[in-house]
């Protein structure tokens, strides 16, 4: 390989984005090769001086359009569609179509509950029963049947 992917490589470890097998090659190499320590220190020495320098002061104007983002985005959504749409998919993962065939399906069954119900005869008449049991008892000395079979 050349120099010129040597220093790629070495330039791509200082930043955090090469292989250990690529960047030991790298190394290996700049160990008889003096062009590439001296790209290697030179690099070193750019990485730590773009380290002190101040962070630059973005334009007002740009701050200012870039605090109003989140009251654009806000004002986007606060229409009611958009706002139950986001709210089903962030909370529970359903998909529209899926939602939308799931609220079909319960339209057509409470529909034809409803028109069930208002058909004659179809809905049976109901009649309450009571069913008193009392437990065998004697009276006035005299058995019962079922006070008997106890005996």
């Amino acid at each position: 390989m050349s120099c010129d992917v040597y220093q790629e490589t070495v330039s791509a470890f200082l930043d955090g984005n090469s292989r250990e097998e690529d960047a030991a090659a790298a190394f290996g190499h700049m160990a008889g090769c003096e062009e590439c320590r001296r790209f290697l220190r030179s690099a070193i020495d750019l990485q730590h001086s773009l380290r002190a320098m101040p962070l630059p002061e973005p334009p007002a104007k740009i701050d200012r359009r870039i605090r109003q983002i989140p009251s654009r985005e806000r004002a986007r959504q606060a229409r009611w569609p958009a706002r139950i749409v986001g709210l089903l998919q962030r909370r529970f993962a359903i998909p529209v179509p899926a939602l939308a065939g799931g609220a079909g399906l319960l339209a057509v069954a409470v529909g034809f509950s409803l028109w069930l119900m208002t058909q004659p005869g179809v809905v049976p008449e109901q009649k309450v029963i009571y069913v008193v049991s009392t437990p065998p008892v004697e009276v006035y000395g005299v058995r019962t049947p079922a006070a008997e079979s106890k005996h």
